[in-house]
């Protein structure tokens, strides 16, 4: 591998830790085929199945680089040249059941999910070859020491995240991150909650946030509100939602922003309040969150904690629907609510508010559609 690019690395420690997941519904592909032909079908298919029942205790346990790589080649060479002979000796013979399920075995072993946990067997498999060190990735005697290099350090974890480097960056954030790092501690919390380069642990990604949030850390703020409002990590608690998304708010977080103004508009862990409401809906709209702007024309719309106001509505329908970005609850929903209260303007008055939408959406630099 010393020739490889990280690209075609990072692709192979992918591909053996899937195979590994499920090694021996993997392993099977050229063998139950030649198995059919000595023993019944159906006991050589409840066999893998104990099998892979099995291999479930010890898969994240034992890695074993040589025996991944020679069953790569092993079922990449033989399974079709396999399936296809024993299929026609089983035609032969009549028997076509067992002929048709040893014809399309391959694919049908290829078709057993693995479980979510692929990460820590790619770890494994990267520390077995050399790709990350067996400290967790990062020596020991290296490890930033002052803040200048810890900062460094994040930023090579930033990037290559970027790359989609997983595991190496994780194995520069979390010394970091040990070290009080509020950033890298988000960051290796985002890791944990969608499994990139870790395993997925919403109980880890709820402890980092937490670390970072208790720091001021805006974003973890409001990854922890997400974490409780979700239930995932902790106890779902929408007063601690709204607390944690207030202090990310008052730190300038549109995503909070907007969020903690749809919880006063429902009453959920704060008592309503659409004064409150349209505070942080229109903080986040500003900042061009689409969510909040079609959330802010709603209460517009209909009159809840501003008195009904059909033209400012529309304007912030209309910017919504123009941003065109994630986080639109829905572009069609937004176009209907947008051109359903255009029926409530005159000509004048819709014409106008469709010049300041564009005029908005030209100085925040996003396409109406």
């Amino acid at each position: 591998m010393e020739n490889w690019t990280d690209a075609e690395i990072q692709r192979w420690l992918l591909l053996r830790a899937i195979e590994w997941c499920v090694f021996p519904a993997f392993a099977s592909q050229p063998l139950v085929p030649i198995a059919f032909l000595l023993f019944s079908w159906y006991w050589v298919i409840a066999a893998v199945v104990v099998l892979n029942i099995l291999w479930s205790g010890i898969r994240y346990s034992y890695v074993n680089i040589t025996a991944a790589s020679v069953a790569c080649l092993f079922v990449a060479w033989a399974k079709w040249p396999f399936a296809i002979g024993s299929a026609i000796y089983l035609f032969i013979y009549r028997q076509f059941v067992p002929g048709l399920i040893a014809l399309f075995w391959p694919f049908l072993a290829g078709l057993i999910p693995p479980p979510g946990k692929i990460g820590v067997i790619e770890l494994a498999f990267a520390k077995k070859i050399g790709y990350v060190p067996e400290n967790g990735g990062v020596p020991q005697d290296d490890t930033p020491q002052d803040a200048d290099r810890a900062e460094a350090w994040f930023k090579e974890g930033k990037e290559l995240w970027r790359q989609r480097r997983h595991v190496e960056a994780a194995a520069c954030f979390k010394p970091v991150a040990e070290q009080g790092h509020a950033a890298a501690q988000d960051a290796l919390g985002s890791m944990y909650a969608w499994g990139y380069g870790v395993p997925r642990d919403w109980t880890q990604a709820a402890a980092w946030w937490r670390k970072a949030a208790e720091q001021g850390n805006a974003e973890a703020q409001g990854n922890f509100g997400m974490a409780y409002a979700a239930g995932m990590g902790v106890p779902q608690d929408y007063a601690q939602v709204a607390l944690w998304w207030r202090r990310a708010s008052e730190q300038g977080d549109a995503y909070a922003q907007g969020e903690l103004g749809y919880l006063y508009a429902l009453g959920k862990g704060v008592p309503r309040d659409y004064a409150e409401a349209i505070l942080w809906l229109r903080k986040a709209a500003e900042q061009g969150l689409p969510n909040a702007q079609h959330n802010l024309g709603v209460l517009y719309r209909d009159g809840y904690g501003v008195p009904q106001d059909h033209a400012e509505a529309y304007f912030w329908f209309a910017v919504a629907a123009g941003a065109g970005e994630l986080g639109t609850p829905s572009a069609k929903d937004v176009a209907k609510d947008r051109d359903e209260v255009a029926s409530h303007l005159t000509p004048a008055d819709l014409s106008r508010e469709q010049e300041r939408a564009q005029r908005w959406l030209e100085a925040h630099q996003a396409k109406p559609q």
